[in-house]
């Protein structure tokens, strides 16, 4: 083999040596980082906030195109519109379980410092979101739900990459481009 022939031959397996690698570079964060700056795993240095929602979210109308953030805590401390807003966090996945609750069936890559320019005045931006409140839980807490396809027209390159096929022609972002450590993120969740 040439040292063309060789080099393609070593990146036909870069998909696989990145997931490998993952095991060791992603790490899970502290519980303070969680409670305090909604980051659940990092990356390097980039804060990666984390949220996966049952099979059972999926009984509402609009879940599988739609996130949701809570808005209001059971004992009133920061909450994740705050967190997020106050620029703790570089990247946030979202995903959706499957019915057995063993894998991700649905999953999202969000832009955080993206995400953060809608997050203070969304519905004056024309992003479409919802309040909605936990009562039936009966601990007083609250989030928002946002649509996904009218925030990322709002707000382009929120979406760094996606499994949805309904949605991955709103990505125009190469996950290359990623500021932080960019090599890490390109295919880490597939």
């Amino acid at each position: 083999m040439n040292l063309i022939d060789q080099k393609k031959f070593s990146e036909s397996f870069y998909s696989e040596i990145k997931c490998l690698i993952a095991q060791h570079t992603v790490k899970i964060a502290p519980m303070f980082m969680d409670f305090e700056e909604a980051t659940d795993l990092i990356v390097g240095e980039a804060a990666v906030a984390v949220r996966v929602r049952t099979n059972d979210a999926r009984r509402w109308s609009n879940a599988e195109n739609e996130f949701t953030l809570r808005s209001r805590t059971q004992h009133n401390r920061k909450n994740e519109i705050d967190k997020i807003a106050q620029g703790y966090t570089n990247l946030f996945f979202y995903g959706f379980a499957n019915e057995n609750g063993t894998r991700i069936n649905r999953w999202f890559l969000f832009d955080c410092e993206i995400m953060r320019k809608v997050l203070s005045c969304p519905k004056s931006m024309g992003v479409e979101c919802v309040d909605k409140s936990n009562r039936g839980s009966g601990d007083n807490t609250a989030f928002r739900a946002y649509d996904i396809k009218s925030f990322n027209e709002k707000a382009p390159d929120f979406i760094i990459d996606t499994n949805a096929e309904n949605l991955k022609h709103l990505i125009k972002k190469d996950p290359l481009s990623v500021d932080i450590h960019p090599d890490l993120f390109d295919g880490l969740f597939h």
